[in-house]
């Protein structure tokens, strides 16, 4: 049979990570901030300038194109 045992109100100490209140607090804290950028329906673009950050190309934008007849495709 298998036994079930009821956690704590954090995850992280249940696990045993010996910081697990500064990590619920970083989560906490993520958790809203994305809902506030959530909540403003902002393009990742518009998030990462209201972060601070600087946005990332998306992959397929960073790859070039294939090379046909020594002509890249046009997008």
């Amino acid at each position: 049979m298998t036994r079930i045992t009821r956690g704590t109100s954090n995850v992280f100490a249940d696990l045993g990570y010996a910081d697990a209140a500064e990590r619920q607090t970083k989560t906490r804290l993520a958790l809203a901030v994305n809902e506030l950028l959530k909540a403003r329906k902002l393009k990742q673009r518009e998030i990462a300038i209201v972060l601070g950050q600087p946005h990332r190309q998306p992959f397929r934008d960073a790859v070039p194109r294939p090379v046909r007849a020594g002509r890249a495709e046009k997008p």
